[in-house]
C-alpha cells in the first residue's frame, strides 16, 4: 500500500471512531450518526462508492466479470446506504404478500421513525 492511501485508510479510520465516539457521548449510541441523512450514512456511501468505482476500473483494466460484478454489488449496497432499499423492499413484500411484520422488523421501522423517515409503499 502506498503512502497516499495509506494516508486515506487512517483518515477514514479517524473519522469513523470520532464518529462513533460522538454518538457515544451525546447521544448514548455509537451508531447515531451512522443513520439515514447523518455524516457518517454519507461517509459510508462515498467509501463504497470509491470501492464501486475502483471495482470498474480494475474490470477495464482486466476484463475480468468478477471485477464488474463487484463494481455493481458496491454501487448497489451503497445506494442502499442512502436510500434504505432493503428495508422498503421488506415493508413492500409484507404488504404484497400480507404477511405479519416480525419483531424485527418493528424494530427496524421504529428506528426509522424515530430518525424522522418514514416508509412510503405508494
Amino acid at each position: 500500500m502506498d503512502k497516499q492511501a495509506k494516508k486515506l485508510f487512517i483518515i477514514s479510520i479517524l473519522v469513523f471512531v470520532v464518529l462513533q465516539v460522538l454518538g457515544l457521548i451525546q447521544f448514548k449510541n455509537p451508531t447515531y450518526y451512522f443513520y439515514g441523512g447523518k455524516p457518517g450514512t454519507y461517509f459510508s456511501f462515498f467509501i463504497i462508492l470509491f470501492a464501486s468505482i475502483f471495482s470498474f476500473k480494475i474490470y477495464l483494466l482486466s476484463r475480468k466479470y468478477i471485477w464488474l460484478l463487484l463494481s455493481v454489488g458496491f454501487f448497489y449496497i451503497g445506494l442502499d446506504e442512502i436510500i434504505a432499499i432493503h428495508e422498503k423492499l421488506d415493508w413492500l413484500i409484507h404488504h404484497i404478500f400480507n404477511t405479519q411484520i416480525s419483531n424485527l422488523d418493528i424494530q427496524s421501522n421504529f428506528k426509522l421513525q424515530s430518525q424522522n423517515k418514514k416508509v412510503n409503499l405508494s
